[in-house]
Order: structure tokens, then sequence, then C-alpha cells
């Protein structure tokens, strides 16, 4: 990609010396085949040495499309080769990336089945835990009914053996 970058910058370098073009009419030119760029940026792209500078794609797209709609024709045919190289190796990464995608969509997919297995296991062991303390508290509740009635049987008992004493003595 940087390679095409250097040669679509010298490219434009060149037809601008060739036809003794300035940044406006570069603007103009750019404007009229519907693109837009900022002067800042011409001034960028036509700086000496500015072809070993790294520039994002959309940022010359409009400028090399506009001059050799008009001026290049010669590079026009050499960019579409360039393009169909470019093409076929994003083609290349989409690829890899959608089967990178596709790997890591079935890993989720098991770590996804897996936890839920997990998740079900939890929620019955909740569910049988939840049981037993069901149970132990109707268990503690009969406990202390039994105990509340041990409570009163001795109470009475206690009553009659205190009533039972005073009566004898």
């Amino acid at each position: 990609m940087e390679k095409t970058m250097r040669q679509r910058i010298l490219a434009m370098k060149e037809i601008k010396e060739k036809h003794g073009l300035k940044i406006p009419q570069i603007m103009n030119l750019v404007a009229d085949n519907g693109g837009y760029v900022s002067e800042r940026t011409l001034q960028s792209i036509f700086k000496e040495g500015s072809e070993n500078k790294k520039f994002q794609y959309h940022s010359i797209a409009d400028v090399y499309e506009g001059l050799v709609a008009v001026y290049g024709e010669d590079y026009a045919t050499e960019d579409v080769a360039t393009l169909k190289h470019i093409i076929g190796e994003r083609n290349k990464k989409i690829d890899s990336l959608l089967i990178q995608f596709e790997d890591q969509e079935s890993g989720f997919k098991r770590r996804l089945e897996f936890f839920d297995e997990r998740k079900a296991s939890y929620e019955n062991t909740i569910a049988i835990l939840k049981s037993q303390v069901e149970h132990l508290k109707k268990q503690l509740e009969f406990h202390q009914e039994s105990m509340a009635r041990k409570d009163e049987i001795l109470m009475k008992m206690l009553d009659s053996y205190v009533i039972n004493d005073k009566m004898e003595g």
C-alpha cells in the first residue's frame, strides 16, 4: 500500500510540474471531479519529500482522481493494475479475517454452551438448597412448637406440684 501511495504522490507531483498547476487550480479540479481537498492537505502532498511521508488513502484519493481524470490517462492504466492488486490483497485479508472470525465465533459458542450447562447446574443446586432450607425451617418450627409445649407442660407440672405442696402443708 505504501508503494502505491508513493507512486500516486510522485504521479501527482509530475502532473503538477508538467502542466504548471497551482494549488488553487488543483483544488478546483478536485471540486469539479466531485471531491474535496483542503489547501493545507495539498501543500503537504506537494511538499518536497512528501512521497516518503505516510498519508491516509482518503486524503489523497480525490486529488489523484481529479488530476488523473483531466491530465493523466497514462497514470490511470497503471493505477487500474495497482488497484486490482490492492483489491486482491484486501480480499485475501478479508478472507483471513473471516476465517478468524468464524474460529472465534465457534469458540464463543462452545464457551457459551459450557457456561449455560454450568448455569443450569448451579440453578439446580440452588433449587435443592432452597428445598433443604425450607425443610430445615419446618423442622425448626416443629421443634420450637415442641419446646413451647414441653415448657407449657413443665409449667403446669410445676404449678400443680406447688399447689399440691401448699395443700399438704
